[in-house]
């Protein structure tokens, strides 16, 4: 099958296919960047606590 074979309804169908799954992984993709960026935020803060000072010099800080 070729582009040109397609009958305008079925590449419509398989437009709207993969605009739906481009869409559901550009969430995704925000989701998980939200997700990294709470982490990175939680590491910061608990990298200023006096108690964890050492670790994170010792492996983190360079």
């Amino acid at each position: 099958m070729t582009a040109q074979s397609l009958q305008p309804h079925d590449a419509e169908q398989i437009k709207d296919a993969l605009v739906r799954e481009v869409t559901q992984a550009d969430r995704a993709l925000e989701r998980a960047r939200t997700a990294l960026r709470k982490d990175v935020q939680k590491v910061e803060r608990l990298a200023q606590q006096a108690e964890y000072v050492r670790i994170v010099d010792g492996r983190l800080r360079r």
